[in-house]
């Protein structure tokens, strides 16, 4: 058999490797007082660095996986080249198996996830591998073990789709970056089209080989080169001619193909054409009518959770039409969360979304870094942090309230204590007299905008509640128990 001893070395090896690194994730999460598991992995996971890592991974995978395709049409029919590139299969696919089952565990919908386009390409191109490695286990027919092997081929530049959702993934861990949305759109629909192309060139490849047919470069053999510059030649309408398809099947491809990116390029020239409409929305100034009243909502876009909740006490309190104008000021574009936050206040005559920051661009990495240092040993100092262009637009002298929120589910909540303070800096300094209200998540943070002159009834602090909490459940046994029952019977 040529095809099992290392294979299943491979696989050996990636479960040990791949299921050690997923282990310490779990065992990684933070520990949270009255919060699930499932709920702290779930705000856990996504900012980790064991996201970044498995995205990155993902892709590197992926990549090397299509070059393993490319290689084999310019080298085929060596047995040690089919044994050494179907045993990085299986160790790459331990890793995407893995993967799989932990995000079907942290899915809150686990039928959508089901549905969705990642389970489908993770089924699709891991459970192949899987099959063939215990049919090759079973057979004594090399024949056989190398007819599974091409296969593979088109498995392999399928995995090409991952790229996308780790494209997404790297932009949304960095969404100050500077980096606007239109030019991520449409770096985004040249990696899409880069995509397409290199897995229609794979399945070319893969019908010339299967079909032993001829295309022009020799029968039954169709490098990768030629595939892909026939894919450019059909998809721009040239049509040299030079590289065709004999048979029918391949014609209806070519047909199926066209019709394919004539769809897909419209739709994507169309996301681009309305992030560019609500540029001017987002990157505009508020529009307050003179005697009415709003108020500042200050976040990164991982707190718009918490805003979420702030938000639904007022409106629970406070009649929709008493309800000030609420100006999220944001430092990155507007995100489906960011959408939904703005219907659920009542749309964009209730609220404005910017796009900006209260901190001033040439001073977050100094002042951030001094203040994470401050939290724990000294006074913050009063450093000259106003960002005038962005605090103006929100109308600061003129607003009832500023809000900042730190995301208490994140993996560093220092530093988001660290972001909260550079930025109530920078209004205390724009605006002395403006009502600040901040949501930190240690208690340090709290003495420090006491220091800074906000009032200690303006200050929410996750961890003194957790101590206070934890205190009078001590002293008064079953005070827990009843606070839970009527925050149970409130909602």
């Amino acid at each position: 058999m040529v095809l099992t001893k290392e294979p299943c070395i491979g696989l050996g090896i990636g479960f040990f490797v791949h299921g050690l690194f997923f282990a310490r994730m779990f065992a990684a999460v933070p520990k949270e007082p009255g919060v699930r598991y499932m709920d702290r992995l779930r705000h856990y996971y996504p900012v980790s660095n064991y996201s970044a890592v498995s995205e990155i991974c993902n892709a590197i995978y992926s990549l090397f996986s299509c070059v393993l395709v490319i290689a084999d049409t310019y080298k085929t029919g060596s047995d040690k080249f089919l044994t050494i590139s179907f045993t990085l299969d299986t160790f790459f696919c331990t890793f995407w198996f893995l993967n799989f089952f932990v995000g079907f565990y942290m899915a809150s919908s686990k039928m959508r996830y089901l549905l969705s386009l990642q389970a489908f390409v993770d089924v699709v191109t891991v459970g192949p591998t899987f099959i063939i490695l215990i049919l090759d286990a079973t057979s004594d027919s090399s024949e056989n073990q190398v007819r599974d092997y091409e296969v593979l081929k088109i498995v392999r530049v399928l995995r090409l789709l991952r790229l996308s959702r780790t494209f997404d993934f790297l932009t949304s861990r960095h969404p100050q970056s500077g980096t606007s949305a239109v030019n991520i759109q449409f770096m985004k629909m040249i990696l899409n089209l880069i995509v397409a192309l290199m897995v229609l060139s794979g399945f070319f490849n893969f019908l010339v080989a299967q079909q032993d047919i001829d295309w022009g470069e020799g029968q039954g053999h169709l490098p990768f080169h030629t595939s892909m510059y026939f894919c450019v030649v059909a998809f721009t309408t040239v049509g040299f001619g030079d590289v065709t398809p004999p048979d029918a099947l391949g014609r209806l491809i070519v047909i199926a193909m066209i019709i394919t990116f004539v769809c897909l390029i419209p739709v994507q020239t169309a996301r681009i054409a309305y992030l560019i409409s609500i540029k001017p929305r987002y990157n505009g100034h508020v529009s307050i009518d003179k005697g009415s009243r709003h108020l500042i909502l200050s976040c990164d876009d991982c707190g718009i959770p918490s805003a979420v909740v702030l938000l639904k006490e007022m409106t629970r309190h406070l009649d929709r039409a008493l309800m000030p104008h609420v100006v999220l000021l944001i430092p990155c574009e507007a995100s489906e969360a960011a959408k939904a936050l703005i219907l659920m206040i009542g749309g964009e005559s209730a609220a404005t979304y910017l796009r900006g920051d209260a901190r001033s661009a040439q001073h977050r990495a100094a002042a951030h870094t001094r203040l994470l240092t401050a939290i724990r040993y000294r006074p913050p100092p009063l450093l000259p942090l106003r960002s005038a262009k962005d605090l103006a637009r929100a109308r600061l002298e003129r607003a009832t309230a500023v809000f900042i929120i730190s995301d208490r589910f994140a993996a560093d909540t220092t530093a988001q204590d660290g972001t909260a303070l550079v930025r109530a800096v920078a209004v205390k300094q724009a605006a002395p007299d403006v009502r600040l209200f901040c949501l930190v998540c240690h208690a340090a943070a709290r003495e420090q905008l006491a220091r800074l002159g906000v009032a200690p009834a303006g200050v929410v602090c996750q961890g003194r509640i957790v101590q206070a909490l934890a205190a009078h459940a001590c002293t008064s046994p079953g005070f827990s128990t009843l606070l839970t029952n009527m925050i149970t019977n409130s909602e």
